[in-house]
């Protein structure tokens, strides 16, 4: 169940460093390294309208049968905040082995959390129904890239070749914890505005939890050589060969829950005890608490 807070200021920083060191000698080791945050709040709202078309308007000019009602189908107004937290961070380094030898080893991790409740209310004509909904949803995502390579100069007699080689891994995964959709809803005539409180739906449409998980890897290697040579014409050119692969893997799990209507003595919980109606605004945690479970169900 969201509750009601007054939201702090967007805020953000970012922070870089690098510098270029001699060690072992004259040998010499950089890196650069960088982090940013960043936390976003957001309210919006919106409306939702789906029409129909319906039957012709009489006594107005009809041409081709298309001067028709617009039967209005859905009609929701929703309210929608959401906080979002940006991590990215960089280190990079290289270090010269020796004269034309360097080693490098570059990275990147960036991760992407969105916290979402959405609260939406208005009619359906599919059930037909007055309907009140809360969706709370957190979504993480994060992404990582690792790389180790090199560049290495080859003297053959009195030509510089040149071999350079790439190993890195990417991968990438987000991770959706708990989707909680509750709706409530109240058959005509009976509204909220007539007094009567919408109760649960008991169908695929209300009272659900929804899991998932999906990952991404990426391994890639490159080889590469490339000799210099001069042309008949005087002309600088480069031969250059090599060989690169790359191997994709993604994996995706997913669950998902929803509470059915029991079968057994109606308004018992498992304690014995008299259930509370599961009508608007009783939250769902209160209305699903374990107690509250029947033998094969609630409600």
């Amino acid at each position: 169940t969201p509750r009601n807070t007054n939201a702090p200021a967007n805020r953000g920083f970012n922070f870089s460093t690098g510098n270029t060191f001699k060690v072992l000698g004259d040998r010499k080791l950089g890196f650069i390294a960088a982090i940013t945050y960043g936390n976003d709040f957001q309210f919006k709202q919106e409306k939702d309208v789906f029409n129909l078309v319906g039957t012709i308007v009489p006594g107005a000019p009809n041409y081709q049968n298309k001067n028709r009602y617009l039967m209005k189908y859905n009609d929701y107004n929703a309210n929608v905040w959401t906080e979002s937290v940006n991590w990215g961070s960089i280190f990079n380094t290289t270090f010269e082995v020796a004269n034309g030898q360097r080693l490098h080893w570059k990275n990147f991790f960036a991760v992407n959390n969105d916290k979402e409740v959405r609260e939406y209310s208005g009619f359906t004509q599919k059930l037909p129904a007055e309907i009140y909904s809360t969706k709370l949803n957190y979504i993480q995502r994060n992404l990582l890239n690792t790389q180790i390579g090199g560049d290495h100069i080859i003297k053959i007699k009195d030509i510089n070749t040149k071999f350079d080689w790439t190993l890195s891994l990417a991968e990438a995964n987000r991770n959706q914890p708990n989707m909680r959709d509750v709706v409530y809803a109240a058959q005509p005539p009976f509204t909220l505005q007539t007094g009567t409180k919408p109760s649960i739906l008991t169908n695929t449409q209300s009272a659900s939890n929804f899991y998932s998980t999906t990952k991404d890897t990426n391994r890639y290697i490159s080889l590469n050589y490339e000799i210099p040579f001069t042309q008949w014409s005087g002309l600088q050119s480069k031969f250059k060969t090599g060989y690169s692969a790359l191997n994709r893997e993604r994996g995706f799990e997913a669950e998902f829950f929803h509470q059915v209507p029991r079968t057994g003595a109606a308004n018992v919980g498992l304690t014995g005890a008299p259930t509370p109606p599961p009508n608007y605004p009783t939250p769902p945690e209160i209305v699903y608490s374990p107690l509250n479970r029947g033998p094969r169900g609630y409600y």
